[in-house]
């Protein structure tokens, strides 16, 4: 495929930086994940590109094509794109008005940074209240006990992410059960240490999320998982 690689941020709106460059023609399944995101690229034809990702329950096929360049920031969980309606944009990966020097987000028209300078856009637009992050859905994420009904958490965690805590819960689980499975832990440990029912529940689960099952994902040496930390 080519060269991919990604380093955690130090932010506390950001969960990583990630860049890429495609050697030849491929197709890659990425899992579903939670996260909204920002991407930049350059294509084999020459015509710049900016995309708003939105957050997925399912794995997405991408379609790369050789002499792309592309280079993109994933936001925390917690953080997401203010007045948009997010279940609208689940599963979505929106095309931004760009001319490879500035793109447009929100009626507002702005640089397009270089990898370097992502973590500097993600602020920029936290200062101009077009991104937001939420300490409470942070705080139910990591698992802390709130005083808010169920009812009213499921509510406020829909609103501001667009994913329902149970969905993120499932997602964090199988990232938990890869990482497990890569330091060598059978099926049937790494599912009770994520915390599935059994090895057959966490096979549904990655079929549904990633698109192969636990034992086709690491006989193929290529996870949808790699992409993350």
């Amino acid at each position: 495929m080519g060269d991919y690689s990604y380093r955690e941020s130090g932010s506390p709106h950001v969960g990583m930086v990630w860049w890429a460059q495609v050697e030849q023609d491929a197709v890659y399944v990425d899992a579903a994940n939670e996260f909204w995101g920002f991407a930049f690229g350059v294509p084999a034809n020459g015509r710049p590109s900016a995309t708003l990702i939105g957050p997925s329950l399912q794995p997405r096929e991408l379609h790369l094509v050789a002499g792309e360049r592309g280079w993109g920031v994933e936001l925390a969980a917690h953080a997401f794109v203010r007045l948009l309606d997010k279940r609208r944009l689940l599963g979505e990966m929106r095309d931004l008005p760009t001319d490879g020097r500035w793109f447009e987000l929100a009626g507002v028209r702005l640089p397009v940074p270089d990898v370097d300078a992502l973590e500097g856009l993600v602020e920029t637009l936290f200062r101009q209240g077009i991104l937001a992050a939420d300490e409470g859905v942070a705080a139910a994420l990591s698992g802390q006990v709130l005083p808010q009904s169920q009812r009213s958490l499921h509510r406020h965690v829909v609103g501001a992410t667009g994913l329902a805590p149970k969905k993120h819960e499932q997602l964090q689980r199988a990232r938990s059960a890869y990482a497990l499975l890569q330091d060598g832990w059978s099926l049937a440990s790494a599912a009770a240490e994520a915390g599935f029912a059994d090895q057959a529940h966490m096979t549904r689960a990655f079929t549904a999320l990633a698109g192969r099952s636990p034992a086709r994902i690491l006989a193929s040496g290529l996870s949808p998982f790699d992409s993350r930390p």
